[in-house]
């Protein structure tokens, strides 16, 4: 019932969870199988260990906890009304992120002025992979770029950086270079669909181009931290054919663009395979693009056919749903402060992800919740009971919350997927309990939730100690999926002890 809904949700979380979900229920289904066949078969005449003594210590410290908790019943009200408050309240100083930092790689971007030669920009590159590789690290560098609009960015470089176990201070490794930026981020091969995670951007829309320039100033001058991809004017040589001249030579602007093509980038005219390696044979005029104006084309020179001329322009125009806007990225720290502007700004990236991760989380958690309560009310055939089954439920948010808070965890779409995985486990310890007080209880015994609580605890204690030891080699560390387990060991651990001590004391007032 928890995890069947989860087939519903999209965007990351959906992406995430829709695996576990398919593998919980397959797995509960095949263990359900056995306990109903296997077991019973093979348990057939095997008989009981006893009492432990650390049990026999344990149960008794509980039997005795027991009877001062129902001597002084407002007091473990008002602790449950702490632990719950506590937990809400935890959730203004969580930190907030689409996903959790996970080491996998370390990325260093580099970008130098637009017209940059690309061997001035592997030069750079090269002397800082011989800083890691000498630190015993294993670099990748990538030197140039193609954006989507088409144009080839010759200054921009990227070290991908596997094994460096320094503190690195990005600052003064670049200190000695003039006219560069740069920046660091750690990466994982995991969410690199997710190009916006660890980003924050900020979009103003407009319509005239006038409008968008004294945009784009106000937000360099308020955002000054900020990256605005597409924006800076780029040297481009402009080719206007002369129509009347190229009608009497015969010459077509099919083969100006071709001639301009191979002398700007090359044509490929061949591949040569040789074992896994593949090598293209690219022909290339050997002049310059600023000798552009002597290219000849059937032995007439370009600058007879065609008027050229260098302007200045803007590397392209981004749209966002159709509309022409200014973007400014910069990396998401945990806090956001965007200044007042007097047009309208929109927020995306990191955040906007989280929004709706957390809008995922929590249809998730509803319809789970409201489909448990649905079983649980059909097959007691009460509305009441179930509401006391699913007590449970926000304590363990509560101890999720205060779990993540204690542990420096933030609150992400991984996290978010353990609030939904919650529900689906702590009601089964409430389960356990208030079955054994409706049995007593039918047989008429008085205070049956207190003397329920007593015979259940080892089970109920067993099947908290077993989940919080297979969960924790699962949230040691910075991995993925660490803090979804962390949260889960926190509201596991919360949810427990309320069954144990809180649910006794109301099952016995409003039902015994």
């Amino acid at each position: 019932a928890v995890f069947f809904p989860v087939i519903y949700l999209h965007g990351l979380v959906g992406m995430m969870l829709k695996p576990l979900s398919f593998s919980v229920i397959v797995t509960l289904l095949f263990s359900l199988f056995v306990a109903f066949s296997l077991l019973p078969l093979l348990s057939k005449g095997i008989k009981g260990g006893g009492e432990t003594e650390i049990y026999r210590k344990i149960h008794n410290g509980y039997r005795r906890l027991l009877d001062r908790i129902y001597e002084k019943k407002n007091l473990v009200f008002l602790f449950s009304l702490f632990f719950i408050l506590a937990g809400f309240l935890s959730f203004f100083t969580l930190r907030k992120e689409a996903v959790p930092p996970t080491v996998s790689e370390l990325i260093i971007q580099y970008e130098l002025p637009f017209n940059t030669s690309v061997y001035e920009t592997k030069r750079i590159g090269k002397r800082l992979s011989d800083y890691f590789t000498s630190r015993g690290a294993s670099v990748l560098l990538l030197v140039g770029e193609v954006d989507p609009m088409g144009f080839s960015h010759t200054g921009k470089g990227e070290l991908r950086i596997k094994g460096f176990r320094g503190n690195l201070l990005i600052e003064k490794l670049f200190r000695d270079y003039r006219d560069i930026s740069y920046s660091k981020r750690e990466y994982n091969p995991v969410l690199a669909a997710f190009p916006r995670v660890g980003n924050i951007s900020i979009r103003a829309y407009y319509s005239k181009d006038s409008e968008g320039k004294e945009i784009l100033s106000m937000m360099k001058e308020k955002l000054n931290y900020a990256v605005f991809p597409y924006t800076e004017m780029i040297p481009v040589m402009e080719v206007i054919p002369r129509e009347r001249i190229l009608a009497r030579t015969r010459i077509t602007t099919e083969e100006i663009l071709s001639r301009i093509k191979m002398l700007t980038s090359g044509d490929k005219v061949l591949d040569v395979e040789r074992g896994e390696e593949r090598i293209s044979i690219v022909v290339k005029s050997k002049k310059e693009i600023n000798n552009l104006r002597e290219l000849k084309i059937k032995g007439v020179p370009l600058s007879f056919l065609a008027d050229l001329k260098m302007v200045n322009t803007k590397r392209a125009i981004l749209r966002f749903n159709g509309g022409r806007c200014i973007e400014a990225c910069f990396p998401y720290s945990g806090k956001v402060h965007i200044p007042q502007f007097p047009f309208r700004v929109e927020i995306g990236g990191e955040i906007e992800e989280y929004r709706r991760a957390q809008r995922s989380a929590l249809i998730a958690f509803v319809i789970a919740a409201f489909l448990v309560f649905l079983i649980l009310a059909s097959f007691y055939e009460s509305f009441l009971l179930p509401l006391l089954i699913m007590l449970a439920v926000p304590f363990a948010i509560s101890g999720f919350l205060l779990s993540l808070l204690i542990s420096w965890t933030s609150l992400n779409a991984i996290s978010l997927i353990g609030l939904v995985v919650l529900v689906g486990i702590v009601v089964n310890d409430s389960i356990v309990l208030i079955d054994k007080a409706e049995k007593l209880r039918k047989e008429g015994i008085n205070q049956s939730g207190k003397m329920a609580a007593e015979e259940r605890m080892r089970p109920i204690l067993m099947t908290t100690i077993t989940t919080v030891l297979g969960l924790l080699p699962f949230s040691l560390g910075r991995t993925l999926h660490g803090p979804m387990g962390r949260g889960v060991i926190g509201g596991l651990l919360l949810s427990t002890f309320i069954t144990l001590v809180l649910i006794p004391v109301i099952y016995d007032r409003f039902f015994s």
